[in-house]
């Protein structure tokens, strides 16, 4: 990794997250139309660093449950079943490379789910150490890379940590733009990141930064 690149990533989410700094954590988290999401629920209680409250409900979507493992700070065990049942699910080779299965699902849905769960799956494989789940981390990303453009995918920047550490690692330009879209994306409506997009972006600067600290 190039602690310069790093370094100058962790200050381009933190700017572009920068209005995550007048949000109270403490409150119940509605976005800026007064909507909560099912990940919003353990998103914000990772933020916070307490498990979250209600327990997860049956049938919770691979997104809303990783973050909840990681919020619950779960043992590996809980992720490695996720992972068994998604290996289970119907594929088609277009989906093949990515985290979850599209089965079905609208395109702009489906892709930020994935890249929810990818953004989750990365600090659950920091959190435990598991260098397995970073490589599916990886590959995920690469794929998303080759297949999916995120100006039509997306509107929250879920898992820009991941590109920008690919681009830190070799260089990848097509790995800073995409990381640069997904930045670029969540400020457009309303000329800077909506509240739960500055939330995602303050922590993947802290991912970075947890990546930089490593380095010295």
């Amino acid at each position: 990794m190039n602690p310069d690149t790093l370094a100058w990533w962790v200050d381009q989410l933190k700017a572009a997250g920068a209005p995550a700094a007048g949000i109270d954590l403490s409150a119940p988290f509605r976005d800026d139309h007064g909507h909560t999401r099912p990940v919003d629920v353990p998103f914000i209680a990772w933020l916070r660093r307490r498990p979250p409250d209600p327990p997860l409900e049956p049938g919770a979507t691979p997104d809303v449950a990783l973050w909840d493992a990681l919020a619950r700070d779960n043992t590996p065990a809980f992720t490695d079943n996720l992972f068994r049942v998604l290996d289970r699910a119907p594929r088609t080779t277009w989906d093949s490379g990515a985290l979850l299965p599209q089965r079905g699902v609208a395109l702009e849905a489906w892709t930020e789910a994935d890249l929810c769960a990818i953004h989750a799956l990365w600090r659950l494989a920091r959190r435990h150490n598991r260098p397995e789940w970073l490589d599916r981390v990886n590959r995920a990303a690469l794929w998303h890379l080759e297949n999916v453009q995120p100006d039509n995918a997306t509107a929250h920047p879920w898992a820009a940590h991941v590109f920008a550490l690919m681009h830190a690692s070799n260089g990848d330009g097509a790995a800073r733009l995409h990381a640069e879209l997904l930045m670029h994306n969540c400020r457009v409506n309303l000329g800077r990141a909506d509240r739960l997009s500055a939330l995602i972006l303050m922590d993947a600067a802290d991912a970075v930064s947890e990546v930089l600290r490593a380095t010295h």
